[in-house]
């Protein structure tokens, strides 16, 4: 299980948005509109299943644990996950967040690390966020693919490969 780690994650009750949160915040927008879909952009390591994720880990004998947050010292519970009412019980005591039509462009395969570019001593950014950026500003309408097929050269001239992932979903409500 994965999760972004936000501005506040580790201040004194703060947490990290877990992938299934993600997931269910994304279908709460979606769910009543037919025809909208939901673009997210990740620039960092391993996002590319960052809002589709499904199943958590094995259950324990009175409630499932999801993940285990080994730093922090404590264990989130399935039941404890924002929009939890919403999910979908799954075999083996598993739930899976409803998915909202979306499309994500990450910049990672989920088993692969997002690289950076150092563009000063000082300034360093994402090497996806800094080639989008850079399209962006040449033409403001473009194309997903557009985007993967610029970002793609532009780190092929600075000899970063990568493998850049979309992925698509359809409503919950289109799986019934």
């Amino acid at each position: 299980m994965e999760s972004v780690v936000c501005f506040d994650s580790r201040q004194n009750g703060g947490k990290d948005l877990i992938n299934k949160e993600l997931s269910w915040l994304i279908w709460q927008v979606t769910k009543d509109y037919e025809y909208l879909q939901f673009v997210t952009i990740m620039d960092c390591c391993h996002s590319g299943k960052i809002t589709r994720s499904k199943n958590g880990s094995p259950q324990n004998d009175k409630y499932q644990y999801v993940r285990q947050l080994d730093e922090r010292e404590d264990k989130i519970k399935a039941t404890e996950l924002l929009g939890f009412k919403d999910y979908i019980p799954e075999p083996d005591n598993r739930y899976s967040p409803p998915l909202g039509r979306q499309i994500l462009v990450a910049a990672a395969a989920e088993n692969e690390k997002a690289q950076g570019v150092h563009l000063s001593d000082s300034e360093q950014r994402g090497a996806f966020t800094y080639s989008l950026i850079e399209l962006l500003e040449q033409n403001s309408l473009v194309t997903y693919e557009e985007i993967i097929e610029f970002s793609k050269k532009r780190l092929k001239e600075a000899d970063i490969g990568r493998h850049w992932q979309t992925n698509s979903t359809s409503s919950s409500n289109d799986r019934k």
